[in-house]
Parts: C-alpha cells; sequence; structure tokens
C-alpha cells in the first residue's frame, strides 16, 4: 500500500510538471501579450504624430505657444477663484489632469475612426499610344460662292443718271444675285458689253445680252458667254423720281 501511494504521488507530481509552462514559455508569453498591447493600444506620441502631421513647422510652434499662454491664464484665473495657493493650484491641477485624460481619449476615438471614401470620381488618364496615327485633320473646303457686291445705290432718272457695274468674271463664270427696289417703285436693268454701254448713255438703240423693264425685284442667272468688258446697268430712264435699288451680286462655283 506504501508502494502504491509513492507511485501515485510521483505520477500527479509529472503531470503537473508537463501541464505546467516552463520559465521559457512563460517569458515568451509575457513578451507576447506586451508586444500585442504595444500593437493595440496607441500611444500618446503616435498620437501626436497624427495631429501634427502635414504641418508647417511655424504653424506648430504658433499653435503651442498660443496653447501654453491660454492653459497658464486659465490656470491661474481658475486658481485665483478656488482660493489660491497651494489648494486651487491644487485644484486646477486635478481638473487640467481629468480634462486632459477625457481629451485624450476623445482624440483616440477620431484618429481611430477610418476616414470615408472620397466621392469625387476618379476620370481616367486617357494616353495615346506610340504607334497610334495622329488625328487627320479635315480638309478645308473652299466657299461655293464669294459676294461681288452688296449695296444700296441711287439711280437717278434718265440715261446719264444710270448706276452700272464692270462684272468682274472670265469666261464661263457664273453671275448670280437679286436686285429690290426699297420703296417698290420700278426700274429696269440690263447686262452688255461697254461698246454697246457707251452707245446707249449717248442715246443709241444697244444691244443686251439680259434685260427687264419696269419690274420692283429681279433675279439674275448669267454666264459669261466670251471674252469682253460686261457691264450691268440699273435706269430710271423715263421715269420722274429716283430709285433706290438693293443689288447683291456674287460669283458662284458650278459643277461641272
Amino acid at each position: 500500500m506504501i508502494n502504491c501511494c509513492r507511485w501515485d504521488e510521483s505520477s500527479r507530481i509529472r503531470e503537473k510538471n508537463l501541464s505546467a509552462p516552463s520559465g521559457a514559455q512563460r517569458s515568451s508569453y509575457i513578451r507576447l501579450g506586451r508586444t500585442k498591447a504595444l500593437v493595440s493600444a496607441p500611444s500618446y506620441g503616435a498620437l501626436m504624430r497624427t495631429a501634427l502631421r502635414g504641418r508647417r513647422p511655424l504653424q506648430v510652434a504658433a499653435a503651442t505657444v498660443l496653447a501654453a499662454f491660454a492653459f497658464l491664464s486659465t490656470f491661474f484665473s481658475v486658481s485665483d477663484r478656488l482660493g489660491g495657493a497651494p489648494l486651487g493650484y491644487l485644484i486646477s491641477i486635478l481638473l487640467a489632469l481629468v480634462v486632459f485624460v477625457l481629451a485624450l481619449g476623445i482624440a483616440s476615438r477620431l484618429v481611430a475612426k477610418p476616414t470615408p471614401p472620397s466621392s469625387t470620381l476618379d476620370i481616367p488618364h486617357t494616353t495615346r499610344r506610340e504607334n497610334e496615327p495622329l488625328p487627320v485633320e479635315a480638309p478645308i473646303e473652299e466657299p461655293d460662292e464669294e459676294t461681288l457686291f452688296e449695296d444700296v445705290v441711287v439711280v437717278n432718272p434718265g440715261r446719264s443718271g444710270c448706276w452700272d457695274y464692270e462684272i468682274p468674271l472670265d469666261v464661263g463664270e457664273h453671275l448670280e444675285g437679286s436686285l429690290r427696289e426699297t420703296d417698290g417703285q420700278t426700274f429696269n436693268w440690263m447686262i452688255m458689253t461697254q461698246a454697246n454701254f457707251l452707245a446707249w448713255v449717248n442715246g443709241g438703240d444697244p444691244d443686251f445680252v439680259e434685260a427687264e423693264e419696269d419690274v420692283r425685284a429681279a433675279a439674275i442667272h448669267w454666264k459669261v458667254p466670251r471674252r469682253e468688258r460686261w457691264f450691268l446697268v440699273i435706269d430710271a430712264y423715263l421715269k420722274q423720281y429716283a430709285r433706290r435699288v438693293s443689288v447683291h451680286l456674287r460669283q458662284v462655283w458650278k459643277g461641272a
């Protein structure tokens, strides 16, 4: 019976030794716990670095001076109201420590909060590939027409009071335009060569290629038939009063 009791006691000692951690294991557990505590709890220095990050040295120094003077001013005023030294100073120090602890806890929560995602849209920046051809500019199209003359002219009565315009076009080119009397009165117009124009002014009976009489408005569509000096003539022949005619002439390029 004595041997059995001794054997049971030695078995219990061995099991206790096996279940209990060794000194090296305890030290490693302690170091691991300290490391976790250091990682999980942010230090005051880390909080201060986070708060001061991005600030200029001059701003930090100015803020520190203002904070120090504000603290001292508040500290002495509160101490005087609480009875002065030494009891008032002791109460002020206790109040400052309480406020500091509360402010530190609030700052820790604010720093630990994740920043919300930015609401601005990320616009992708597109770059041109090296082998991508440059955009080709569209060719500038020439106008299909060009204004030659546009104005309101005065046409006086008689042949000598006519208005004439030398047409600056070559053989095969097109003249288009419009004539309109601004007051609704009638007038005459014609296209003729220089020789026929001079003969008409001198009282002759000329030949013309285009002409209309006693119209209030007219449209011109004419192609130069041959190489000559051509004139557009507007007259108020046999009329009593002068006319004011709006003249719009243009050269038109037509396809073959």
